[in-house]
């Protein structure tokens, strides 16, 4: 375990205005919401490869993942800066 590292984190977040620590608390929580939006179910991944019938996914997966993934982002940065924008 890297405690220096631990350490240093927290005094940065010690450091924090109110306002960021509440912006870092908001980035966490969409964080865990992405991870947990990343993992498909087994059940959902063969009926979507059945309903494919073994066809190649266009555009090709990877490139599909990035682009919704950037999409995401950018409506997340667009909710948090008018979320910060109001107060």
């Amino acid at each position: 375990m890297n405690i220096k590292l631990v350490d240093s984190i927290v005094t940065i977040i010690d450091s924090l205005t109110p306002e960021e620590k509440e912006l870092l608390d908001l980035k966490i929580q969409l964080n865990k919401q992405n991870k947990n939006a990343q993992k498909i179910p087994e059940p959902v991944k063969d009926k979507s490869f059945t309903k494919k019938q073994g066809k190649v996914f266009e555009p090709p997966l990877d490139e599909y993942i990035k682009i919704t993934r950037d999409e995401r982002i950018a409506q997340q940065d667009e909710l948090i800066n008018s979320y910060f924008a109001r107060n």
